[in-house]
């Protein structure tokens, strides 16, 4: 479910990166804790740029303001991922370049990416343009805002160009690059777009998304420009040509993207239908700060995590691996922050917004129980994509969607904007249900005995700072909840200590570490 990375054949890309059966587990542990790290600085900072921005944006718009913005953004993001969805498979193209060592072969199939998603973008933009009163009407029940929708059309094309760039840094393990693409993209949209919601207020959500969506292809393009150093030239005859190849592994991406936006179309059109526009902006504070601290681990599996399981997928063992270290990763550094969160949901939506947003409490304490299924689900989800199985993939993305769509109706009907975030928590539990019973059939993957130890423990955590919450005053269960994620952020920085012994990040951990935790 959400967005994932392009699907790809069997066939390893090749490079220094490829896994063999034999490799170190603690080098391997590493490798993959590097690459979460890298990801993780940048997000970090992105993160940090989006609570201001959503900060400013509840104080100047309110909660109606900030929903109108999620369902602008929601609505187009179909089109835009219809039109993106062939241009991702471009970061597979690229590997498989990248692995040949041909210079020549890879500035071709970087210029064809960029070519094809000039082409796709403008096509996506025109149909967004066209169909802007159509848009308005099904979105809002009237053509109010078919005019802005028009102006947005232009974040269609801005979009594609971004993924683009973005594809062509990933496929060549630029990891460093698209960090920094990302972090300046988004300071400078944040310092140029806020200004026009403040002076214009709503009035000024148009311009700023504008901005946001111009400022973020411009970091990427900024650090892609140069790359490859080889820039070839090539006929638009052999562009399509040489684009039939990337249609092809798009097509399913684009399927799985476009149902990816349109659950989040419909969740938007949903609460809006069933309550209101404040509704909306509430269920779109809590699914913002849902992610903010797990999302980073959720993009390093696409920069690192998925290219090293490509190289190992016909080998079960490797792959059963591989899942084994991800999973446990992602759970260790996830873990920490959703406690906290779970502790201080009062608090970390004033902060972040305002008090008129104190709805968006439980639908936060709901989503994040949501997040941590999806960490737990994603590294077994990766496994279906490296392997090529896209009848799979897409059967097993189509039912867990539907199922999203249904619960949101159903949550929405009876519990209000609450069930929509216990809808989330519902369908996560399941596709991690499915995923495990999928990627057994797959691979015989089971889980280990460490991380069946570290699921025991931290599902017992989660449990507890969740149902805390019914049981304890706000206060004491603050304070409760914020020992408890101190606790468990120190077993989580014992257990990566352990795994990747004699590292500079090993000595760090156990510099600061209690004397009780280090042995």
């Amino acid at each position: 479910m959400g967005d994932a990375p392009n699907l790809a054949s069997p066939k390893p890309p090749g490079g220094s990166d490829s896994v063999s059966a034999s490799e170190d587990h603690s080098t391997s542990y590493g490798d993959a804790l590097k690459s979460t790290t890298i990801i993780g600085g940048a997000s970090v900072i992105s993160v940090l740029v989006n609570v201001v921005r959503g900060k400013l944006s509840a104080v100047w718009l309110g909660p109606a303001g900030v929903g109108l913005m999620s369902t602008y953004v929601a609505t187009l993001n179909t089109l835009n991922t219809l039109a993106s969805g062939v241009t991702v498979s471009g970061v597979r193209q690229i590997a498989d370049a990248g692995g040949s060592g041909d210079n020549l072969k890879v500035g071709e199939t970087a210029l064809v990416v960029r070519r094809m998603a000039l082409l796709i973008g403008l096509v996506g933009s025109g149909l967004a343009l066209l169909a802007a009163g159509l848009l308005s009407q099904w979105t809002f029940a009237n053509q109010s805002h078919t005019q802005r929708l028009r102006w947005l059309s232009v974040t269609v094309l801005l979009g594609v160009l971004w993924a683009a760039q973005s594809a062509v840094l990933q496929g060549l393990r630029q990891i460093s690059k698209l960090a920094a693409g990302t972090i300046v993209g988004g300071l400078v949209g944040a310092v140029i777009s806020l200004p026009f919601l403040y002076w214009w207020r709503l009035d000024g959500i148009v311009p700023a998304l504008i901005l946001a969506a111009l400022t973020q292809w411009l970091g990427c393009w900024f650090y892609a420009r140069k790359l490859p150093s080889s820039a070839p030239r090539l006929s638009w005859r052999a562009t399509l040509v040489g684009a039939r190849e990337l249609v092809a592994l798009g097509g399913v991406m684009m399927l799985s993207g476009l149902m990816a936006a349109a659950v989040a179309y419909l969740t938007r059109l949903i609460v809006l239908r069933r309550l209101d526009l404040d509704a909306a902006g509430q269920y779109q504070a809590a699914f913002a700060l849902s992610f903010v601290y797990t999302n980073f681990i959720l993009q390093a599996m696409g920069a690192d995590y998925y290219p090293r399981l490509v190289a190992s997928s016909t080998q079960p063992q490797v792959v059963n691996r591989l899942v084994n270290e991800q999973t446990e990763i992602s759970v260790l550094l996830a873990l920490p922050g959703i406690i906290f969160t779970l502790a201080l949901a009062p608090l970390i939506i004033y902060l972040c917004y305002s008090s008129a947003f104190q709805p968006a409490i439980e639908v936060l304490r709901w989503q994040i129980l949501g997040v941590f299924g999806r960490v737990a689900s994603w590294p077994l989800a990766f496994v279906q994509i490296a392997q090529g199985r896209k009848v799979l993939f897409l059967c097993t993305e189509a039912v867990s969607n539907v199922l999203h769509v249904c619960l949101i109706w159903l949550g929405c009907r009876f519990w209000g904007i609450v069930g929509a975030g216990v809808a989330f928590f519902v369908v996560y539990a399941f596709y991690w249900a499915l995923m495990l019973v999928v990627i057994g059939k797959l691979t015989g993957f089971r889980y280990s005995s460490a991380n069946l130890k570290l699921w025991g423990w931290s599902g017992l955590s989660v449990s507890l700072a969740f149902l805390l919450n019914f049981l304890l005053p706000r206060v004491w269960y603050g304070v409760l909840g914020l020992l408890m994620g101190t606790i468990a952020g120190a077993l989580c920085l014992r257990t990566i200590a352990i795994r990747v012994p004699n590292t500079r990040i090993a000595a760090y951990i156990h510099r600061f570490l209690p004397n009780f935790l280090k042995n």
